[in-house]
């Protein structure tokens, strides 16, 4: 068995250099507040290992003498053993049974101090999950779940910030549809409130389906609102090679079974008489997918607010554009929440056939939550 104290300014970093010298088979006897050699404060903790390899206790013993020297006096471990062994044997004093029960009771012990070391360690971590969660803009209900999960997970020894990063990408998973297809004869129709990029994600739906996919693709458009907005999709028909199918307002729109439809709507109107006629227009088309357009660098609160009067429309999937723009995507767990559907596209902002992807959750989290360079 060998014994050994690490001396740091936290019991954060001490406990990591139990874990990088001695492994995970280490056991943690002893944690103390001291004064370093620079009479700065500092925390020691005493571990064990027992039948190390010959290479640990290389790697151990070798760094023994580089240990920081606590200018505090202390009664260490193996100097309680070393004084047990001292002691003449006699009948009631069995040196062997002496020294194994002494053995066994250090393998066993875990100090009340390190428990509140590693309590504050974990708490430490949870809070700043929990500011960085709000800052982020996800609603409260969704970061009080995550906190509690994380924290249900973690055991001594593990890593919290790797904890919490998995909780929030397992969590954010639940609101993500990894593969959204498309089939010809699809009816795809992009609804949203205004500056959300409908028209943009329709242009660049058509150019995935069409370059990277060898689909059939005809774009329609119900915004006779927006200024060019006709153009703006003969525009992408020239371009992609696309169908384009441009009715007057009271023309029946017709599909061909052969192709995928994309049709553009106009933005989210605000009063009830328009926001009728749009939904019964929609009705009339009998979609296959309405894809909910939102942007990231809308707030949830407004996001919400248009959510709630978009699902009068029955949504199927929701797209989230303009990833690059901002690392505040709570806006996007509180719209699939209050639609009760899921994310199935994410985009940025710019332009291009490679820009809409399907959402990845740890994409996100590596955005949300950068991991920081261990403070020594």
């Amino acid at each position: 068995m060998i014994i050994k104290s690490f001396v740091e300014r936290s019991s954060a970093a001490a406990l990591k250099r139990v874990r990088e010298e001695m492994g995970g088979d280490a056991i943690v006897l002893e944690t103390r507040q001291v004064l370093d050699s620079n009479k700065q404060r500092a925390v020691e903790i005493t571990a064990c290992l027992d039948n190390p390899s010959v290479a640990q206790s290389s790697v151990i013993l070798a760094d023994e003498a580089e240990q920081p020297t606590p200018s505090q006096p202390r009664e260490t471990v193996a100097e309680a053993i070393q004084e047990a062994a001292s002691e003449p044997e006699t009948p009631g004093n069995d040196l062997e049974r002496r020294l194994a029960a002494l053995e066994e009771q250090l393998r066993t012990a875990q100090p009340a101090e390190v428990e509140e070391a590693i309590e504050d360690e974990r708490q430490v971590a949870l809070s700043d999950l929990r500011l960085a969660l709000r800052d982020a803009d996800f609603p409260e209900e969704f970061i009080a779940i995550v906190s509690k999960d994380a924290s249900d997970l973690y055991k001594a020894g593990d890593e919290v910030a790797d904890i919490a990063s998995c909780t929030v990408v397992d969590h954010l998973a639940r609101f993500m549809t990894p593969t959204l297809k498309f089939q010809p004869g699809d009816r795809v129709v992009l609804v949203g409130p205004a500056g959300a990029g409908k028209s943009t994600t329709l242009g660049k739906l058509a150019a995935q389906l069409i370059v990277r996919e060898g689909r059939k693709v005809t774009l329609h458009t119900l915004d006779k609102q927006k200024v060019a907005a006709e153009q703006e999709l003969i525009n992408y028909a020239r371009v992609m090679g696309a169908g384009l199918a441009i009715q007057e307002e009271e023309e029946k729109i017709e599909f061909a079974g052969d192709t995928i439809a994309l049709i553009d709507t106009p933005a989210l109107p605000t009063d009830d008489e328009r926001f009728d006629a749009l939904a019964t227009h929609i009705q009339e088309l009998d979609p296959t997918h309405v894809i909910a357009v939102f942007s990231a660098t809308t707030r949830s609160c407004d996001a919400v607010d248009s959510a709630t009067r978009l699902a009068a429309l029955n949504p199927t999937d929701i797209a989230f554009t303009m990833l690059d723009m901002t690392s505040r995507y709570g806006g996007a767990v509180s719209v699939a929440q209050e639609l009760g559907i899921k994310i199935g596209i994410v985009s940025s902002a710019a332009h291009g056939i490679d820009a809409l992807q399907s959402p990845d959750p740890n994409r996100m989290v590596r955005n949300l939550l950068p991991q920081e360079a261990d403070s020594e």
